[in-house]
């Protein structure tokens, strides 16, 4: 039975009130309560007629009331004819397949055959016939309720702020320097409680960006490529990819959480409960992990989009010269690189490794005169790369079938489940939970690295941490549902600029290069910025509570609780130590989470990462 808490009355009331008409208006008479808005579409039937009270027809096609009678529009009842009283009694109802649309109740298996969800979703099972299960990977993991709900009592909004920032503050406390109050904590401490690690520099100096260029790969600007060669550096740093001459001087504090430490609010679990050791960054910014020295290795991107981050990691593994001989020697591919993506786009990684197997030799002068030939043209190598391109949702896909499938361009191989290396770049909400609850059934994963993205639209269903919030943290789907809405405030600004200001910031930006607009970032990254302004409001609780983090820094704390309810799943439920793993037992998983980026190149630069390590390494 669901939980009895809910959330105060005071958003409700005030929906209940909208806006008379436009003056004029001829379109839709529904009101959009989300954007504050009438809707623009056109109506059904006679919309000319839209002063005549006598017409029925006062909404579009998708908001349809749910009984169609004059009683429920507010319009006089008049006497028409059988065959218009028997239209005027049919009911819409949400369509059984996609339900943000209605449909009429009496032709539902006639818009069945025709709905365009189910024609995409019988394309999507004829194209991937073994690997298609339906909703396989959603459904989340652990409790969707809370184990013993007290009486009615309503959710408190600020008491749940202030719970965040003490969970935030206890988690997080090796990073804070300032040991005050949480109420005090400023934006920077909340920034600075997970270290940033941004090994994007010794990648650029290596010639990735030199060999985008190289390959005409649309890597989709400089920020991407700074965010893709941290990425990298991160993969290399766990061992995935051989070390480059250039080490890493890093002055990151180690982040570890000690073993047996109990993170509750006042609303907690049981004395004795475990957080459990996540993190944990040596102070080299590195940890030894026993290189496999094997001849064929997998990348796996999921949500890959046009698969920029896989392309760039399979090229940069394809390019190590020990593969590349055994490539030559040996006539088999060393490096096989799937890509899942629910929908199709254009100049997609798949057609640059196609242009580059076209190609007489693989180290031919560069077409443009901007790539200097003894840089960078190597760092990438495209040519003889293995691709595949599933064309599902991860909420439908089984990874272990679709590593089973033949090689698109190798058709006499087939892809293997061994030595894994899955990567995923800005997975939007509950993407990041459907694609790490797909990796549940694989065995030998060597490395796990996961940026996360867009925590607003994160739904509780789906999330794979409900077993660490529920325990641990004492909150439920009302808590997480504020704390999802709360989330788009890392984006927000934290004070008003005014336009002087804003001129001199666009101006120097464009001059200098360096650093991207702030309003793109805001505009690619806020999915549901909280602009409503009603007792739940980001900015209402923050200045009734004068929180001195601000809307930014309750905002990212409620990402990262979010980011480490995912790490407390990835410990705890995929990289466990196994007796039938590869390795053997003494194999050992260490799950991270990081920066790894500044936060001026993105606003959503964390990174959740596993590697393999093994205790028998000397």
């Amino acid at each position: 039975m669901a939980s009895s808490c809910v959330v105060p009355s005071n958003r409700e009331e005030k929906t209940k009130e909208k806006p008379p008409l436009p003056e004029g208006w001829a379109r839709c008479h529904y009101y959009l309560e989300r954007k504050g808005r009438y809707c623009r579409q056109q109506r059904v039937g006679n919309s000319k007629n839209s002063d005549n009270a006598n017409t029925r027809f006062i909404y579009c096609g998708n908001h349809q009331p749910n009984d169609n009678t004059e009683e429920e529009a507010g319009l006089p009842v008049l006497k028409k004819s059988r065959c218009a009283q028997t239209k005027r009694n049919r009911k819409r109802i949400p369509c059984p397949v996609d339900p943000s649309h209605t449909i009429w109740q009496d032709a539902v298996e006639k818009h069945v055959k025709v709905c365009p969800r189910a024609i995409r979703e019988a394309q999507t099972i004829q194209n991937n016939p073994h690997c298609y299960q339906r909703n396989t990977n959603t459904g989340g993991h652990g409790p969707l309720h809370k184990p013993s709900p007290q009486t009615t009592k309503t959710v408190d909004p600020k008491e749940v702020a202030i719970q965040i920032l003490q969970a935030f503050h206890t988690l997080f406390s090796s990073n804070i320097k300032n040991n005050v109050p949480v109420q005090q904590l400023s934006f920077e401490d909340i920034s600075n409680g997970v270290p940033l690690l941004d090994l994007s520099e010794p990648e650029l100096n290596a010639g990735v960006a030199q060999s985008v260029e190289y390959h005409r790969i649309k890597s989709g600007g400089t920020r991407h490529l700074v965010q893709q060669a941290s990425l990298v550096g991160h993969l290399r740093r766990m061992n995935c990819l051989n070390t480059i001459s250039s080490k890493v001087q890093s002055s990151v504090t180690p982040m570890q959480i000690r073993t047996n430490e109990s993170v509750s609010t006042d609303r907690g679990m049981e004395e004795g409960t475990t957080s459990g050791d996540i993190i944990k960054l040596d102070e080299s910014g590195s940890h030894k992990i026993q290189d496999d020295n094997v001849q064929k290795r997998v990348v796996v991107e999921l949500g890959a989009g046009r698969g920029m981050l896989g392309l760039v990691v399979a090229g940069a593994m394809n390019a190590e010269s020990n593969l590349s001989i055994q490539m030559e020697d040996n006539n088999k591919p060393p490096v096989h690189l799937m890509m899942v993506e629910r929908s199709g786009s254009r100049a997609k990684a798949d057609t640059r490794i196609r242009m580059a197997d076209k190609r007489q030799k693989d180290d031919e002068t560069p077409a443009t005169t901007n790539v200097p030939t003894n840089t960078g043209a190597n760092y990438l190598r495209l040519k003889g790369l293995c691709v595949n391109r599933i064309k599902c949702d991860l909420s439908h896909v089984d990874i272990p079938s679709a590593l089973k499938e033949p090689i698109q361009n190798h058709p006499e191989e087939k892809i293997g489940k061994s030595n894994l290396v899955v990567v995923a770049k800005h997975l939007c909400g509950a993407g990041t939970d459907l694609a790490l609850k797909s990796l549940r059934d694989l065995g030998d994963i060597r490395c796990c690295i996961m940026a996360t993205c867009c925590h607003g639209v994160c739904n509780w269903n789906d999330y794979v941490g409900r077993q660490y919030f529920v325990n641990s943290l004492g909150f439920g789907k009302e808590e997480f549902d504020l704390m999802t809405r709360w989330s788009a405030g890392t984006v927000a600004s934290s004070s008003p600029v005014s336009n002087q200001e804003s001129k001199q910031a666009s101006t120097s930006t464009s001059q200098s290069g360096e650093s991207p607009d702030t309003k793109q970032l805001v505009e690619e990254h806020s999915c549901l910025v909280d602009d409503k302004q009603d007792a739940n409001n980001i900015s209402t609780i923050v200045k009734e509570l004068d929180l001195q983090c601000g809307v930014q820094g309750l905002g990212r704390a409620c990402q990262r609780l979010i980011d480490y309810g995912r790490c407390d799943y990835m410990r705890n439920i995929l990289f466990t130590p196994t007796q039938n793993s590869p390795k053997g037992a003494g194999e050992q998983y260490t799950v991270e989470l990081c920066h790894y980026v500044d936060s001026s190149v993105t606003p959503q630069n964390a990174v959740l990462m596993a590697s393999r390590e093994s205790n028998n390494d000397a």
